[in-house]
């Protein structure tokens, strides 16, 4: 009883009450004081022929223009998107002979008939009970529930349509026709996994109305059949808009419900509850946008896989309302362009999306056949929708989303966009805590996303312990990765969503923040950013985080990464804690790539997978100074759901007393292994200097470890910065431009370059024609104490 009474502090009157009023509808459910629902067509009466010719004459929704000419979709698809095409049929083919993909898992054998209520992996087969009385979290009872849910997302069915579009053979009509009303029998309303989830309903009744509509014309389709999916849909929107998540969990939950009342409405415009059905969805989309999308775009878990869903929920709630004649929002359109951009911008050179916080492997429906961390048929979509030009480019051109939802009319609107690259390289997102770096938008790119940003929202649930991680991308390559989530059930839980999972740092094999039950965290890090800057030739990031200080007493972790565009980057990691400490910085290889340890035990090459007829490809990670040491191992990446693969890992340890500074650079490499020229340490005074060179440039960096004042010098440089790189690409070495952080002095060849009376947080320079040209930014007073 106390554990129930101090869940309850803290919520509103209105809060409780509305739990209330679920848990008391439940219950009355339960006792069958209310009876269980029967299946009828919500559309009225009629014999079963005339509700098919009624179905087949009505048109769908405006929204959706692929739907109204199913047979021009197809043909489109098969001309733009042959290898596309060529892969939905196969597929369809596989379901067909009882083997189904789900998530991460390929060709599950489920057989003619699946058991809806089993988890194909453990083998754990749900309870036949009312299903409020379901416990879907217990994986000791039920499984994976995320893999039981995903074959009833019916997402199948949708797959069958599409190939029977594509091909006109009778035999997926018949199938999808088989899987449809095995469902039915299966799941009686209210009882059961299925019926556990109000999101999962609502997934699973947008696939279905899909489904529908792509053999509304087939002759296999049967009148009966109709009848009772029509009921089953009208029930499901009944249960939908009582069971509502709005303080269960208001996050992706609540939208896509939303997003299910709003189709339900819009496709079925005979049913008298359809009005109804379709202005609640779309009340509660325009609501949540402001509150579950920051100002800057980021989604509020703070999950690129829950980002990408989210802009999938809200680009389809805003066709489905343009269609309906529903007005948008400006502030709601804003939030929703906003989502689309930073999924822009997170998108790596080969085109793929970093994997960052909680991917549950789910869909909002099968529109494309790409690799899961492919976002960018949203991005397609997107633009179709906003016109934009710089999604359309990333996007790389209209994707079989674009096919499937606006038809052949809508690729030749999508092939009007003017194609323009992002309006910029690197860009910040303050809200939300990401830092993308990046030198160019071209498929050999470098790139970098570091993290700093809230652990999440609500109660923490798809976060990860990331904080100051970063993922990184080399000639278009990604060579430091984030390893996903693999799974919400077990002791993998913590295996990928915890520190040693990302390329962070550890205290005493600590991470960040400490994971609790699989969707809680018992302690939760505070990121601070501390500057971010990005100009033309450089970008710098700096943040910070107490996740530490519950281990000890005031403990902090401060990370900045120089990034010198199109050469490599400069990381260093600042700890300070009481006391001797083991320090750990992790850093993930992509799996099929391999790392190499060299001699001096401060330095791994990280190496791509390779590819027939490409050079290799890698990182060097330089450790500069310091008594640690890098040690290797295996670990794990998890591209989706339910599916991992072997990945090496390797991490630099040492130990600090008090405190530790570790500069580390990051250098990609092309062809064969560089000598060790790469971060080779230079007799210096006052501190340490490393050459760096590579193609084209041999550089000097300055390190000041200890923030006292003084001047660092080595080749003629003096500066009394905390960090210092200087850049030489003439033949005879002539440094033509620097970046000082922390600094206000600086001497080149005896000239004085800077010279000034208060610190600035960064100065940069650059020679043109003999003379210095000079910026700063963010001054700071120095003192004895940084």
């Amino acid at each position: 009883m106390m554990a129930r009474l101090a869940k309850l502090r803290g919520r509103s009157s209105a809060e409780l009450m509305a739990r209330g009023t679920q848990a008391f509808a439940a219950l009355l459910e339960r006792s069958h004081i209310v009876p269980a629902p029967r299946l009828r067509d919500p559309s009225g009466t009629g014999n079963d022929a005339e509700r098919l010719a009624r179905f087949r004459g009505a048109p769908p929704p405006r929204a959706y223009p692929a739907l109204g000419d199913v047979a021009s979709t197809a043909a489109a698809l098969r001309s733009r998107h042959p290898d596309a095409a060529a892969m939905v049929v196969a597929r369809a083919d596989r379901i067909i002979a009882g083997r189904f993909d789900v998530l991460g898992l390929r060709d599950v054998e489920y057989g003619e008939s699946p058991d809806w209520q089993r988890d194909p992996v453990s083998g754990k087969r749900a309870p036949d009970v009312h299903w409020s009385r379901v416990p879907y979290l217990d994986a000791a009872v039920v499984g994976d529930h995320k893999v039981t849910w995903e074959l009833n997302r019916a997402h199948h069915l949708v797959t069958l349509g599409q190939a029977y579009a594509l091909t006109g053979d009778a035999r997926y009509v018949a199938r999808l026709s088989s899987l449809l009303g095995a469902w039915i029998d299966g799941n009686p309303p209210k009882r059961g996994i299925n019926w556990a989830s109000s999101l999962e309903i609502s997934l699973r009744s947008i696939a279905w109305l899909w489904a529908l509509q792509l053999i509304r014309d087939a002759p296999g389709l049967d009148g009966a059949l109709l009848r009772r999916a029509l009921g089953v849909l009208h029930v499901s929107g009944k249960h939908i808009e009582t069971y509502l998540s709005t303080y269960f969990a208001p996050n992706t939950h609540l939208t896509g419900e939303a997003l299910g009342l709003l189709s339900l409405g819009s496709f079925l415009t005979d049913s008298a509850d359809a009005a109804r059905w379709r202005d609640a969805g779309w009340r509660i989309l325009v609501e949540q946008a402001e509150r579950q999308i920051r100002a800057d775009g980021v989604y509020f878990e703070q999950a690129t896989w829950y980002q990408r869903y989210t802009a999938d929920f809200f680009l389809h709630a805003i066709l489905l309302a343009r269609g309906a004649g529903l007005a948008v929002p400006a502030p709601m359109a804003r939030r929703v362009e906003a989502a689309v951009d930073h999924l822009m911008y997170l998108t790596q050179p080969d085109g793929r999306t970093p994997l960052i916080g909680d991917d549950d492997g789910g869909r909002t429906l099968p529109l494309d056949a790409r690799a899961p961390a492919d976002f960018r048929g949203t991005l397609a979509l997107g633009a179709a929708l906003f016109a934009r030009g710089d999604w359309a480019a990333v996007a790389d051109g209209a994707t079989e989303s674009v096919n499937w939802t606006l038809g052949a009319g809508g690729l030749v609107a999508f092939d009007a966009l003017v194609p323009a690259e992002p309006p910029a390289t690197s860009i910040g997102f303050p809200d939300g805590g990401y830092f993308v770096m990046r030198d160019r938008w071209a498929r050999d790119a470098q790139y970098l996303v570091a993290d700093c940003g809230p652990h999440g929202a609500l109660i923490d649930a798809h976060s990860h312990a990331d904080a100051l991680a970063f993922v990184l991308s080399a000639f278009g390559r990604p060579l430091l990765i984030d390893p996903g989530t693999y799974s919400y059930v077990g002791a993998d839980r913590d295996l990928f969503r915890g520190a040693r999972a990302h390329n962070a740092l550890l205290l005493d094999a600590a991470g960040s923040s400490d994971p609790a039950d699989a969707f809680r965290w018992r302690s939760t890090a505070r990121c601070a950013l501390r500057a971010w800057v990005t100009r033309e030739h450089f970008d710098y990031f700096a943040g910070s985080h107490d996740g530490f200080a519950r281990q000890t007493a005031d403990a902090t972790h401060e990370r900045s990464i120089l990034y010198l565009k199109g050469r490599y980057w400069i990381v260093r990691d600042r700890v300070a804690a009481r006391g001797a400490h083991i320090v750990e910085a992790r850093f993930h290889a992509p799996a099929g790539g391999r790392i190499d340890r060299r001699d001096d035990a401060r330095t791994a090459l990280v190496v791509a997978p390779r590819r027939a007829g490409e050079e290799p490809i890698g990182l060097l990670i330089a450790v500069l100074g310091g008594d640690g040491a890098f040690t290797t191992e295996d670990g794990w990446v998890s591209e989706s759901y339910g599916a991992r693969s072997s990945a090496p890992v390797c991490s630099y340890v040492a130990q600090a007393s008090d405190s530790l500074d570790v500069v580390t650079a990051l250098v990609p490499v092309l062809g064969d292994a560089p000598e060790m020229r790469a971060a080779t340490p230079l007799q210096a005074a006052g501190g340490e200097a490393y050459a760096i060179g590579g193609a084209g440039f041999d550089d000097l960096l300055l390190v000041r470890r200890k923030r006292l004042r003084g001047d660092v010098a080595a080749r003629e440089v003096t500066s009394d910065a905390e960090l210092a790189w200087f850049g030489a690409t003439a033949d005879d070495g002539t440094i033509d431009e620097f970046v000082m952080l922390d600094g206000s002095r600086l001497r080149i060849r005896g000239e004085d370059i800077v010279a000034r009376d208060v610190c600035a947080a960064w100065t940069a320079g650059r020679l043109e024609r003999g003379r210095w040209h000079i910026e700063m930014g963010g001054e700071t007073a120095p003192s004895a104490e940084g």
